[in-house]
């Protein structure tokens, strides 16, 4: 470095004197001349470094301007050297910065540093993280189907997470009880509070309990989506414009977030038997629920996870029949058991009397989407079951 600010500043001298070009033309002779020559005796370079070192200052304090310029054109030569040499060594420099680590110096605070190998391997494991949701299944059925005491069942058993709906959300909402203001005056209160739906569900999807493999929720927003929406909408409840929002809502949900299920419980039961059990239970906001709402919230049902319309279910679909004392009910849930927490997977069977209870308005029905249990099966499967036992 020295050495080169030396030269520099030598450069620096020599162009500061003007020179007239008649002047230029004679000492441009003299260069030509000089340059012939070695400033320096190739002997001399072999001689003590005492008398190399006079022999180079004699070189530099020789007077004239012929010497100026040879030694100026030396070290013009000498700097374009330095030059190139500087510019390589920047261009290797440039690849090793971007080749290595990106080091930040805060002001305060410690030293980071990011490679572009580690920032490649955090961003996989975020990939696999976002992946290892526990084995989600989504409970679902009608109005007094059993989807409570299902959820009751299993939280007994170890690692396993239950998620019920939340109706004390959806009852008191700054004071308002949307969930019975639907049911006063479905028109009016419908967009929201299907909209107020989504966002508690879309809680209940992002929600993961670390010590828990499985993952019980009541009803999902896939359900909210393809049933209840649909049913508002076709009934008048839903304007064309609050369909087109709640819908538009949900596919964006579903493309940037992990909402994924994987697999579905139907409780499958009769409107009229459920509509029993509701009468019993006594809850306020269904008080005034009639009959004929439960046949239709049934008819979707039915049309979405048996029939495949509007589209397939997200996940396969195990059908328990629902109808039964709860002694029943409780015995079919342990007969499926190892297939409800993901230990065994789902057989899918197609429907035996599929035409026969087919709706002529759903159109064609989709075949091997479910496995579904009748009465009888489930009858069959329990007296097997306690057979082996036996």
């Amino acid at each position: 470095m020295k050495r080169t600010a030396f030269l520099y500043s030598i450069q620096r001298h020599l162009c500061s004197k003007t020179l007239t070009p008649a002047k230029m033309t004679s000492e441009t002779k003299h260069e030509k001349e000089n340059l012939s020559q070695p400033a320096v005796a190739p002997d001399a370079l072999k001689s003590s470094n005492h008398k190399g070192q006079s022999m180079i200052m004699s070189t530099y304090n020789t007077a004239g301007n012929n010497h100026e310029l040879s030694t100026s054109s030396m070290l013009g030569q000498t700097l374009d050297e330095d030059l190139h040499v500087n510019e390589k060594r920047n261009h290797e420099n440039f690849e090793k910065i971007h080749a290595s680590p990106k080091v930040f110096e805060p002001r305060y605070g410690k030293r980071l540093e990011f490679h572009p190998t580690k920032i490649q391997a955090l961003d996989q494991e975020a990939k696999e993280n976002s992946f290892s949701r526990p084995f989600t299944v989504s409970i679902e059925g009608n109005i007094g189907s059993g989807k409570s005491t299902f959820l009751k069942h299993f939280a007994a058993l170890p690692n396993v997470a239950t998620y019920q709906e939340p109706l004390g959300k959806w009852t008191d909402v700054g004071g308002y009880n949307l969930l019975g203001k639907l049911y006063e005056d479905p028109k009016r209160w419908s967009f929201l509070f299907q909209s107020y739906v989504q966002l508690t569900r879309l809680h209940i999807h992002l929600q993961n309990d670390a010590n828990s493999s499985v993952k019980l929720i009541e009803r999902s927003l896939h359900n909210n989506r393809y049933c209840f929406v649909e049913s508002g909408h076709d009934s008048g409840d839903l304007h064309s414009s609050e369909y087109d929002v709640l819908c538009e809502y949900f596919d964006f949900l579903k493309e940037n977030l992990d909402l994924g299920i994987d697999l579905i419980v139907y409780l499958q039961s009769t409107p009229e038997v459920v509509h029993q059990r509701m009468q019993k239970r006594g809850r306020s906001e269904e008080a005034g629920v009639p009959l004929a709402y439960l046949q239709k919230l049934h008819h979707y049902y039915e049309r979405w996870l048996i029939h495949g319309v509007p589209c397939q279910p997200p996940a396969p679909v195990l059908v328990i029949n629902a109808d039964p004392d709860l002694v029943t009910v409780t015995r079919n849930f342990n007969l499926h058991q190892s297939i409800i927490l993901g230990q065994e997977p789902l057989r899918c069977a197609s429907r035996s009397d599929e035409k026969e209870n087919l709706d002529p308005s759903l159109g064609k029905s989709k075949k091997n989407i479910s496995d579904t249990n009748s009465p009888q099966n489930d009858k069959k499967k329990l007296e097997q079951s306690l057979t082996e036992r036996s």
